[in-house]
């Protein structure tokens, strides 16, 4: 290749990515505020919901307070130029605006309760939770397998078909079934947010509360909604829908209260946080135990399969303990599960132990090929006498090892210097070239004949 050409080429191509890496910036924002008024122009003290959509999809929701919104809790859209917002109070039609980059706006919304009911529908599942001209209402719009009209799934523990009644005309019920909602992660990029952890644990007693939380962060220089579902119906989030400043966190407390007739097993759920641009869906676990069960089982994972290859063999440590002895007739079922976070189970397994006082074992247990990349609990129980149970989990991570942050450091500043280097060594070699051209050809000279010796 000509040395031009490539000189040339090699600074196009760190242009193109210079020029990649500042164009992926996060959307801009536009602020709204303004007053809510009646069709004769009176302000209403009437508390709205004042709810703004683009492109049929709810970006940001706020509640007006005497006749104003956007004052105490800002009203603030994530959006591209020329992007078409459709406003709404209390779900009725108000007004369409066009979003302007970096823009605020005093906007006054008129409240009509005879205007368009804009029917949303988070999940796209084709129903809304408003009811009345939206059509039958959906029970729970954060989640697109719950919806009218939908069979009942004998193996979840909440209404899938919106009828007021749970497992109605089931005999029994199993655990192999899948519950929680599905979704797809970040495509990459630059992220608008993060989270700190992809997995959640929660131990609880039947009748009893416990939490766990998960903190989100916003290292972009842009402020954005946040929205947070879930689907088990016994657990609460701290916060669902709020605004997220740039350079800030948010921590969310997610706390399940199952009552004394929600049936001990393991649940699984999946806890979305979304924005218009980017969705993270975290995996939660809920174990609901007996409030007397005569057993504690602890289950362990080795650290260094917490991330695992499929093939490969997952090691985990059990230690159960009775907490009243007995001398004789200790033996209790133990039951394995490896499940995804749907709920499937991926592998089971059952064995008889013997457990006078405690027993501490380790197990091996082989991650099928072809499994895919994901969250996984393993889920172990005793089952002992009258049905009692003792459980324990803990999530583990099927695919490629994470780098630790040091060494992404590591691997973009050697990546930073390597690329500098080049663009000096195309720069000298370009400046040579140049000169070398541009150097005038010093004339041949042509050559004396060698001197004539004369013989003597």
């Amino acid at each position: 290749m000509n040395k031009e050409v490539f000189v040339t080429s090699g600074i196009a191509i760190f242009l193109v990515a210079v020029t990649v890496i500042i164009s992926a910036q996060p959307p801009t924002f536009h602020q709204f505020y303004g007053q809510t008024v009646l069709e004769d122009g009176n302000i209403t003290n009437s508390t709205y919901y004042v709810r703004a959509f683009i492109n049929n999809l709810l970006i940001s929701e706020v509640q007006s307070f005497n006749g104003t919104y956007g004052y105490n809790d800002v009203l603030i859209l994530d959006g591209y130029a020329g992007d078409i917002i459709t406003f709404t109070l209390n779900n009725y039609f108000s007004t369409n605006v066009t979003f302007i980059s970096e823009g605020i706006t005093e906007l006054n919304l008129t409240y009509n309760n005879t205007n368009e009911l804009i029917c949303t529908d988070v999940d796209g599942d084709g129903y809304s939770p408003l009811g009345g001209t939206c059509g039958a209402i959906d029970c729970n719009d954060n989640n697109a397998a719950i919806r009218p009209g939908r069979s009942e799934d004998c193996n979840t523990p909440y209404d899938d078909d919106c009828d007021g009644l749970v497992n109605e005309g089931c005999t029994s019920s199993s655990s192999s079934g899948s519950s929680g909602s599905s979704g797809s992660g970040s495509g990459g990029g630059n992220p608008y947010f993060e989270i700190d952890t992809g997995t959640l644990n929660i131990n609880v007693a039947q009748g009893q509360s416990q939490s766990d939380s998960f903190t989100i962060s916003n290292p972009t220089a842009s402020r954005y909604n946040i929205y947070v579902s879930k689907t088990l119906p016994f657990v609460e989030l701290s916060e669902n829908n709020f605004e997220i400043m740039p350079d800030s966190s948010k921590t969310i407390t997610v706390t399940a209260s199952p009552n004394i007739t929600v049936p001990i097993d393991l649940y699984i759920d999946i806890i979305r946080v979304w924005t218009l641009y980017q969705e993270v869906n975290i995996s939660l676990g809920v174990n609901v135990v007996s409030t007397d069960s005569i057993f504690d089982i602890f289950v362990d994972i080795v650290a260094d399969d917490e991330n695992i290859l499929p093939g490969e063999i997952l090691n985990a440590a059990f230690l159960m303990k009775r907490l009243v002895p007995v001398t004789e007739g200790g033996e209790v079922l133990v039951h394995y599960y490896i499940k995804d976070n749907q709920d499937n189970i991926i592998y089971e397994f059952q064995e008889v132990q013997d457990i006078k006082d405690e027993a501490s074992f380790v197990k091996e247990f082989l991650i099928p090929e072809g499994i895919k990349n994901g969250d996984y609990v393993l889920f172990s129980s005793i089952e002992y006498s009258d049905g009692d149970e003792a459980s324990a989990f803990e999530w583990f991570s099927v695919g490629p090892k994470p780098l630790d942050s040091v060494r992404w450091i590591l691997i973009i500043v050697l990546l930073s210097i390597g690329i500098i280097v080049v663009v000096i060594i195309l720069i000298i070699h370009y400046k040579k070239g140049v000169n070398s051209a541009q150097m005038p050809t010093r004339p041949t000279l042509a050559a004396k004949p060698p001197p004539t010796t004369s013989q003597q």
